[in-house]
């Protein structure tokens, strides 16, 4: 447990409690805010005396607690903000122990990490730090997160060095979550810090404090968590397996036998008959023509018993509780199917009649049973593929960060996605 030295604040006489330990250089009055040097006959050298806090913080100057198997005591803190857009605020809190001396509790938006100094970082000027994708330390491979600067906003406490309002320090941060490098370049040196970060729960338990927020956004430390999104993932590539054996199956199983085939003109209607002998699948009537106003121009119609079944033309399809277009009659289209869903075998008519007799046109009219209508069934896979490439792309949002942005793999996804689509249709 650390001694506690009590002196005097030599500008407003208020007692301060010295907490810290022989590397403190200053100190914050609580009161008046002046900041006391230590090392110089407890000068003041500057103040905070207009400025405050700009945020409430759960933890106080004094508390205790443990972190890694090791007590500390909040001794000091520190606010910054960046210099440049997006701009961030946190707050950093100076922690001592008399055995292991010094770290820092950082809070940020709900976030906590803890960091520890490092003195066995490879030797590498700030420059070639900063043009690095990735570093090594202790057999782990960090990638680059970011660079910035930022200025300090409020003091409180002691610190083991003078801090006066907008002094600016750079940043560069190197992130393997939960772990994380931060190579911090003030005025007078270099100094590197072991991040980790860590569940606010037990850090709010361990220094009996009450969470004033839940953590908000995102943090480069955070360890990746979307047990919903990875649930839904496991699942969705289970069914997307099941999805492509079926879709596989149904291809080579269902790809129909041909029953009729012929050619109808604008001449005169065609009517003839063919033979439903299996109702394994689906019937399938396929129509194709050399332009548009070729195919638009006939309408069919199916008869069983001479009474009407099922019918289409390019505005409708009529008795569509048994049939069904599988592709739409858009006007510039060539060729349109139907699926037909016959129960009763035996023998049905196929009437194909031309809406207008003098329009020059002709259609080539396929007609096929046991064929597999595989529509939905590739809808369906494209969106079990969406379901489960979305923890994926948050994964890899997570683990690689700016090396290949979210956006980059999005288009990736969708690319693929159209590529399917264009393939299929």
């Amino acid at each position: 447990m650390s001694k506690v030295k009590a002196i005097k604040c030599p500008n407003c006489a208020a007692p301060l409690d010295l907490l810290g330990g022989g590397r403190v250089n200053s100190i914050v009055c609580s009161y008046c805010k002046s900041i006391i040097d230590l090392n110089r006959d407890y000068k003041v050298v500057g103040t905070f005396k207009y400025i405050k806090a700009q945020h409430e913080l759960p933890f106080e100057i004094g508390m205790r607690g443990v972190i890694k198997g090791v007590e500390w005591t909040i001794i000091g803190r520190v606010d910054y903000k960046t210099q440049e857009f997006p701009f961030e605020e946190w707050s950093d809190l100076l922690l001592f122990s008399p055995l292991y001396g010094y770290a820092w509790l950082t809070y940020e938006n709900g976030h906590l990490i803890y960091s520890k100094r490092v003195r066995d970082f490879p030797l590498v000027s700030w420059r070639e730090l900063s043009s690095f994708e990735t570093i090594e330390y202790n057999d782990i491979e960090y990638r680059y997160a970011d660079d910035y600067l930022a200025k300090v906003t409020y003091v409180e406490g002691e610190l083991t060095w003078i801090a006066k309002l907008d002094d600016v320090t750079k940043y560069i941060d190197f992130v393997s979550p939960p772990y994380g490098i931060g190579a911090e370049k003030s005025a007078n040196e270099v100094e590197y810090y072991l991040s980790e970060y860590l569940k606010e729960d037990d850090i709010y338990k361990a220094f009996d404090a009450q969470k004033v927020q839940q953590p908000e956004g995102d943090n480069p430390l955070k360890p990746f968590d979307r047990p919903f999104f990875r649930e839904l993932s496991n699942i969705a590539f289970i069914f997307l397996f099941i999805i492509i054996a079926a879709y596989v199956e149904f291809r080579f199983d269902g790809q129909g036998r041909e029953i009729k085939s012929f050619t109808a003109t604008n001449q005169k209607p065609v009517v003839t008959d063919f033979n439903v002998t299996s109702n394994k699948y689906l019937v399938n009537i396929l129509l194709k023509a050399s332009n548009a106003k070729s195919l638009n121009n006939f309408k069919i119609d199916i008869l069983k018993d001479k009474k009407d079944f099922f019918g289409f033309d390019k505005s409708y399809a009529y008795k569509s509780d048994v049939g069904k277009l599988s592709s739409s009659w858009e006007r510039g289209a060539y060729s349109v199917s139907a699926f037909i869903n016959i129960d009763k075998l035996g023998k049905y008519t196929l009437k194909v009649t031309p809406v207008n007799s003098n329009l020059s046109s002709k259609v080539y009219v396929r007609v096929f049973e046991e064929k597999a209508r595989l529509n939905y069934l590739f809808y369906f896979a494209i969106f079990t593929f969406i379901a489960w490439i979305w923890y994926k792309i948050l994964y890899l949002k997570n683990s690689i960060g700016s090396l290949l942005p979210a956006n980059i793999l999005w288009s990736i996804v969708m690319i693929i996605v159209i590529f399917l689509l264009a393939i299929y249709t």
